[in-house]
């Protein structure tokens, strides 16, 4: 353990905060840290919230442009069998935004994506689920 010649203090080096006076090692340091924030109920920091691709995978994706006669949706994407071979390409969403769209949005989603060229130099096709026109602008639908 490192002992500063001028104060007389031990120290040690963190590599991200530096030098560090006072306390033999992080432990320590992190032990008076802890104590402190107890003693004047300093919160510690909350997890970050859960997004991105984990949130992703958590939702359950349904193809809105097969709609079952019960009301509800078929799973997303196709397999490789010869049943699913003849259905329409899949336009995929989560099942709450599926919900929440009218049939009309529903059918102006699946129309734009079919019309489309499907798997242009091997990458997936994607098109807006909504209109520009929804946001408050316009868009030409070809």
């Amino acid at each position: 353990m490192p002992i500063d010649k001028k104060t007389g203090k031990a120290f040690f080096v963190d590599p991200i905060m530096g030098r560090i006076e006072g306390y033999k090692n992080i432990k320590e340091f992190n032990k008076a840290v802890q104590k402190y924030n107890k003693k004047h109920g300093v919160k510690p920091l909350t997890k970050k919230k859960e997004g991105g691709l984990t949130e992703w995978f958590k939702q359950k994706w349904v193809d809105i442009g097969s709609k079952r006669a019960d009301g509800s949706f078929a799973p997303c994407g196709r397999s490789k069998q010869k049943a699913d071979a003849k259905r329409k390409y899949p336009k995929c969403v989560p099942l709450a935004k599926a919900r929440r769209m009218t049939e009309g949005q529903r059918r102006s989603a699946v129309k734009r994506k079919r019309a489309k060229a499907q798997g242009v130099g091997g990458k997936p096709t994607n098109v807006s689920t909504f209109t520009k026109k929804y946001y408050g602008g316009m868009i030409n639908i070809n």
